[in-house]
């Protein structure tokens, strides 16, 4: 055993002396990444030599609150594990040490109790499903700071707003879908995609700040969000999926900026309140069911010629939209 190895375990074996009391019942464990500690039926966690702790995952799941400082004294808390403190029912709130960096997949996942929660700015990343299923969780500070959030990341949770900072550059899928009471969204300028069902089924959803750095809104992002009565797309958005406005019930009228040279299938099904839309003479393709079931479109302001419009390749289903009066050569303000 080398000088240095011999230095590392003794540094090692210290902490731990310290940390646990020198406990017999404690389990530890030498790997290639550090020392695997195993609290029994409490929690566990990877010390490395400088006293840092990664993977930190809770195995007592009925903790209704948990000190970081009380628990491990001494050590700095840089990552949480995939599922930290998954499925702990009862913990109500939780201080996340300002030292971690990552809060990773499913770390807060169906903690169906936790109201409070506090992201110190020191993370860069929230995991996937990582506060899922959190439905009293009413609302979160996003620090200036994170970077990337996964996939369904707050899906079914209890928020009424959020705000999304400029730092954030990378967003997953459903990442606030079915966010029932979730009623105003503010998206930061890092975001250039809104992904597919990112908003789905936010029905209380009624105000959305998009800004001019989105070029693309996916498949589903805005479905079934039955209280958005208007919003603004900037004029930055290229392209739109399929489904975005689906079931928009509430939606009166909207924009489609001259960026966007197709309306894909579906994306204002069901709008049944939908009585204008301004159509850009850019627009080449409508696809299928586009408009079906928007029952009271009267308007379709169209800032293209008539010939232009008959080069419209318009799919099935959309009698509501050519049944309706089209106002040509229409001038934006």
């Amino acid at each position: 055993m080398t000088q240095g190895k011999k230095i590392f375990l003794l540094t090692i074996l210290l902490t731990l002396v310290i940390v646990l009391g020198g406990c017999a019942s404690n389990n530890t464990t030498t790997t290639e990444s550090g020392v695997l500690v195993v609290i029994p039926d409490r929690y566990f966690y990877t010390l490395k030599s400088d006293n840092t702790v990664y993977n930190f995952k809770m195995l007592d799941k009925t903790i209704t609150s948990f000190d970081f400082e009380e628990e491990l004294p001494g050590l700095t808390i840089i990552t949480f594990g995939i599922g930290a403190f998954e499925g702990c029912s009862n913990l109500s709130s939780i201080t996340i040490p300002s030292s971690v960096i990552l809060i990773d997949d499913n770390s807060f996942c169906n903690c169906i109790s936790l109201s409070s929660v506090t992201i110190p700015s020191s993370v860069k990343t929230i995991g996937r499903n990582a506060f899922y299923n959190c439905m009293f969780l009413e609302s979160i500070a996003i620090p200036d700071g994170v970077t990337r959030i996964g996939d369904a990341a707050f899906e079914n949770t209890g928020l009424l707003s959020i705000t999304i900072p400029s730092s954030v550059k990378e967003m997953g899928t459903m990442v606030f879908a079915s966010c029932y009471s979730l009623s105003s969204v503010t998206i930061g300028s890092g975001i250039t995609t809104i992904g597919d069902m990112m908003f789905g089924s936010c029905s209380s959803l009624s105000s959305v700040t998009i800004p001019s750095s989105v070029t693309k809104i996916d498949n589903f992002a805005f479905s079934n969000c039955s209280s958005l009565e208007s919003i603004n797309i900037p004029s930055s958005v290229k392209t739109i999926g399929e489904s975005v406005f689906q079931y928009c019930s509430s939606l009166s009228s909207i924009i489609i900026p001259s960026s966007v040279t197709k309306i894909d299938n579906y994306t204002f099904r069901d709008c049944e309140s939908l009585e204008s839309i301004t159509i850009s003479k850019n627009v080449s393709l409508i696809g299928n069911y586009a408009f079906s079931g928007c029952t009271i479109l009267s308007n379709v302001y169209y800032t293209g010629s008539p010939s232009q419009w008959n080069n419209i390749t318009i799919g099935s289903n959309n009698e509501e939209l050519t049944n309706a009066n089209i106002v040509y050569d229409y001038r934006t303000s």
